[in-house]
């Protein structure tokens, strides 16, 4: 499940409340707490994106809802001093799941890892856009009739190009979420933070910066659900001081900065909004 969390404002980063003698966090789902926590959110307009099986896009809207007008849901992130913050939540179903697709029905690679390599091995995807759409499109088109499809083919493709354009629907689809996000919040983001088993593709990292146009920022520990609720944990009880604190102990792998001119970037998502079209109401209803 992937998680990315974009927060609006100055107000509360994380929710924390006493019952009896045992400090817990409450929220709307423990996911989104533990991936809040762990990424320390604490830098206005930042977003966290945790890449694995399916993908979730999350933003902080403070001490009171809102209803998205692009296609995103209103949920509860969390509740501070019985106070409860809302998101708006967008929700992708195939993320880094279609790299196991790619691994394990099509056979193209042998290991996950490995499409990093073969993807790397061309220069771009040929013109080739795959919608991982399998079980229909989540936010923000919510289509629960469109499938998955492959666009573009040429007598020139092959399996690289495939693959490519596998690691770049991911990016692409994260791409969606921050614009509907953005419409919603009419805020311009200042960082991506990342984490997840996909987080360690290099090159998914770098088309993702290159889409959104913000710096990627990769910790050294990618793993971090566990470790989010061990922070919540003990920000209840009182082990550690404030957020601040917390803060402190991330360390930082690697940063992604934009590079693709603009006119690129625009004409390669373009490409990929016309292929989400193409996979559109496809199931006969």
């Amino acid at each position: 499940m992937t998680k990315i969390v974009f927060f609006r404002s100055g107000g509360t980063y994380y929710g924390f409340e006493e019952q009896g003698h045992t400090g817990y966090a409450e929220a709307g789902e423990d996911i989104l707490c533990s991936a809040l926590s762990a990424m320390t959110m604490l830098i206005i307009n930042a977003i966290e994106v945790a890449y694995s099986s399916s993908v979730d896009y999350t933003i902080e809207e403070a001490n009171w809802g809102t209803m998205s007008e692009n296609g995103l849901l209103t949920t509860v992130a969390w509740r501070l001093n019985g106070k409860p913050t809302y998101a708006l939540e967008g929700s992708v179903f195939i993320g880094g799941a279609v790299v196991q697709w790619l691994r394990d029905e099509m056979q193209m690679i042998k290991t996950s890892a490995e499409s990093e390599s073969v993807a790397m091995s061309v220069p771009d995807n040929g013109n080739v856009y795959l919608v991982p759409s399998f079980t229909g499109l989540g936010a923000p088109h919510w289509d629960m009739y469109a499938r998955g499809a492959i666009v573009g083919l040429t007598r020139g493709a092959n399996a690289a190009h495939i693959c490519r354009s596998v690691l770049e629907a991911i990016a692409y689809q994260m791409t969606d979420l921050l614009e509907a996000m953005k419409q919603d919040s009419d805020i311009e983001l200042s960082e991506l933070r990342v984490d997840g088993g996909a987080s360690v593709s290099d090159i998914m990292m770098q088309i993702q910066s290159d889409m959104i146009r913000t710096n990627v920022n990769r910790p050294k520990m990618v793993e971090t659900t566990a470790i989010g609720a061990a922070y919540l944990a003990g920000l209840a009880v009182g082990f550690w001081k404030d957020t601040e604190e917390i803060e402190k102990i991330r360390e930082v792998d690697k940063i992604f900065e934009p590079k693709m001119d603009m006119e690129k970037r625009e004409k390669r998502y373009r490409g990929w909004l016309r292929a989400v079209e193409r996979s559109r109401d496809w199931v006969e209803h």
